[in-house]
């Protein structure tokens, strides 16, 4: 029997690295084709940060992602509190979600919650295995999944090529 779900909406938090060019311009096109297909995109930054190195006493420059869990964890409460959706599948292996996690989940019984583990992402935190259902994305999910190598953006006409690092491997 098919399904009678429907879904309303997908969104994808994410920041970019710019410093890293190739990488940025990969993830970039990415974004563009997701948005093709009507996904939301929600955007942090990375923050640098010089830190120090105990034995060698030189610095390097590190980026540490910002506000993307926060930017979750807002939307998830958001919708939530407005009633707009019944169930959600959250991609992630951060523990970081589990307060909202668990307020939704206490407070809005009607509301039901999964976790979707990525692959290569096995090792969650045990407080997010208790706090809700969990399944684990296979690396064939995301195989049958893939963009084509073109994708056109309906609205502007663009060309989007989906770079080789995202082709499947043959």
């Amino acid at each position: 029997m098919p399904s009678q779900e429907e879904l309303i909406d997908v969104y994808f938090f994410s920041a970019y690295a710019t410093w890293k060019e190739q990488s940025y311009l990969r993830h970039l096109k990415y974004v563009q084709a997701l948005e093709t297909v009507g996904v939301v995109t929600v955007l942090g930054h990375f923050k640098e940060e010089k830190r120090k190195c105990r034995d060698c006493k030189t610095f390097s420059v590190f980026h540490e992602e910002k506000e993307t869990d926060v930017n979750i964890a807002i939307k998830l409460l958001d919708l939530a509190h407005k009633k707009e959706f019944d169930k959600a599948l959250i991609i992630t292996a951060d523990s970081d979600l589990c307060p909202v996690i668990n307020l939704i989940s206490d407070n809005v019984k009607e509301i039901e919650l999964s976790i979707l583990v990525p692959p290569n992402r096995y090792r969650i935190a045990r407080e997010l295995r208790n706090s809700v259902p969990t399944f684990k994305i296979k690396q064939a999910h995301l195989e049958r999944n893939l963009f084509s190598e073109k994708v056109i953006n309906e609205k502007t006409g663009r060309i989007i090529e989906i770079p080789k690092e995202y082709k499947k491997q043959k």
